[in-house]
């Protein structure tokens, strides 16, 4: 669940909202915060990955580009 987004940061101009669920990252099924934690670090700064979100019931697809931690 995105409890935050920042104003500038990457979630925020890859479209996601507050309230969303992220269900998978690129191509791995998400089970908890800890597997989004981990596929985070796993990814490079720079790269876009396709994310799988539920808002409000519906199933969208949201493009990210991951950034520097740290860094809005």
């Amino acid at each position: 669940l995105i409890e935050v987004v920042r104003a500038g940061s990457p979630a925020d101009r890859g479209g996601l909202r507050e309230g969303d669920i992220v269900e998978e990252f690129g191509d791995k099924l998400l089970t908890d915060f800890k597997s989004l934690q981990d596929a985070v670090a796993d990814t490079m700064p720079g790269e876009r990955v396709r994310l799988l979100v539920n808002r409000d019931g519906r199933t969208r697809v949201v493009v990210v580009e991951i950034g520097r931690a740290g860094n809005p």
